[in-house]
């Protein structure tokens, strides 16, 4: 397969990116209801 290293690091940075960015609207919007306490969630490794 051609270029995985690559395809592995932007997929990583992705996951990332994602937590970041759902930390911070949680963080801006207490309101609404928080997920459960599993972290990965969703994601198969």
């Amino acid at each position: 397969m051609e270029n995985y290293l690559y395809g592995t690091m932007q997929n990583l940075f992705g996951v990332w990116w994602n937590k970041q960015v759902a930390r911070e609207y949680a963080a801006k919007h207490p309101e609404e209801e928080k997920p459960a306490d599993n972290d990965n969630s969703g994601l198969y490794y």
